[in-house]
């Protein structure tokens, strides 16, 4: 018993000493420790996870419907002779190239699926790009379009890029009495050829109209030179008339060796190349008026240059043809019976068809240069002309139901 209590007395003594330290300097009493207090972590009550809303997988973005392919070869009919009073006439698209005042385009557009497409189509950047990336400056709307879709060789991107042009249809303008002919400036506004009421009309993106110039004897196709003179194929006049920049009065630039001229448009040089309907040919216009025949390719209904100086056509008789600047010509496409109007782009042409003169079935489509269809839409009442606009927007010219159409991006 007593060894046990001396080493208890032992033992309560050491921890005696360690609790009741002895201050620095040997002075005073013991100094009193304060307990350290115990750190406790709350629960996060209420405050939601980052990642909570985030899908457990990504959504997916809709599809587009493919639109139809390239139709089966149609039985080509002789283009009919039309009075001023009636709904036909040649007619083209151009104006889009050159020097005839067309839209400028993008070289390196980016490629979308359809507008409508969900915005996980288009990623943004990731946050754990390098700090000191430099970011692609935007371009001015002046001087590069809006990025549009891209067509590759591929029919089926053909076909979702006609599909986004035709959810996106639209009327323009209001009054007008057979649109016919179409050009186009740099700010985007139209200028529409009527030919049944013997006039050129003013178009702007809002849809207001105005009056141009008074162009009698079935005005048809229309071109812009560098000038901002207008050209006008007068179809029945058998001439190539100019109306003066801002408007006013036409002056016969060709007033002899035409018949029946439906379309113009011009190159950097300022030539003009007319598509001289019925005498065959694609006749070509120096600046001083003096024609010659440039090539013999029958009936041609529109002719568009591109910034290459190439020309692409489109003949009555369903086909589309590109010409070099040295006269080289390469059948592009067959096929689209009737072929009038024909606008050319970086990525791909729009062509549109007249159709019969009662049945409705003129046709707007795309092509690519490797010959490629796709077909944005069908039921339309004698498309005479199609266009471009800078941000690859198109318009079409209906001459039977009087409709200026736009086919937006």
């Amino acid at each position: 018993m007593r060894q046990r209590s001396l080493v208890a007395t032992l033992l309560l003594a050491a921890c005696s000493a360690c609790a009741t330290p002895t201050p620095a300097g040997g002075g005073g009493g013991p100094v009193a420790v304060a307990p350290v207090p115990q750190l406790v972590l709350a629960p996060l009550e209420g405050v939601p996870s980052p990642l909570a809303n985030l899908p457990a997988t990504p959504p997916a973005s809709p599809t587009v419907s493919p639109a139809s392919e390239s139709s089966p070869v149609p039985t080509p009919t002789p283009m009919p002779s039309v009075e001023p009073s009636s709904s036909g006439g040649g007619g083209g698209g151009g104006g889009g190239g050159g020097g005839s005042g067309g839209a400028v385009y993008s070289s390196t557009p980016t490629p979308t699926n359809s507008p409508t497409a969900s915005p996980t189509a288009t990623p943004t950047a990731s946050p754990t790009a390098a700090p000191n990336a430099s970011p692609t400056p935007s371009a001015s709307p002046t001087a590069t379009p809006s990025p549009a879709p891209t067509a590759s060789a591929a029919s089926g991107s053909l076909a979702n890029l006609a599909a986004a042009y035709k959810a996106h249809a639209s009327l323009l303008g209001s009054g007008l009495k057979g649109p016919n002919g179409l050009a186009i400036t740099a700010d985007d506004t139209l200028y529409e050829s009527d030919w049944n009421g013997n006039t050129v009309t003013k178009v702007t993106q809002a849809g207001a109209c105005s009056l141009y110039a008074t162009v009698p004897n079935g005005p048809a196709g229309l071109a812009f030179t560098a000038a901002g003179e207008l050209l006008v194929a007068v179809y029945n006049g058998n001439q190539l008339q100019r109306i003066p920049a801002g408007g006013g009065t036409p002056q016969a630039f060709v007033a002899g060796g035409l018949n029946k001229p439906v379309w113009p448009a011009v190159n950097a040089k300022g030539e003009v190349y007319l598509a001289d309907y019925f005498n065959n040919r694609l006749a070509k216009v120096l600046p001083d008026g003096t024609m010659t025949t440039f090539a013999s390719i029958g009936q041609v209904n529109a002719v568009v240059v591109d910034p290459a100086q190439n020309l692409w056509i489109t003949t009555w008789g369903g086909t589309v043809a590109k010409i070099t600047p040295d006269g080289h010509q390469t059948t592009i496409a067959t096929g689209l019976s009737t072929a009038c109007g024909i606008d050319w782009c970086p990525d791909y042409l729009a062509v549109c068809t007249y159709g019969g003169q009662t049945q409705r079935n003129g046709r707007l489509v795309l092509v690519d240069f490797q010959g490629h269809q796709a077909e944005i839409a069908t039921g339309l009442d004698r498309a005479s002309s199609v266009i471009f606009d800078h941000q690859r927007s198109l318009y079409t010219a209906d001459v039977g139901d009087s409709a200026l159409r736009k086919w937006a991006l």
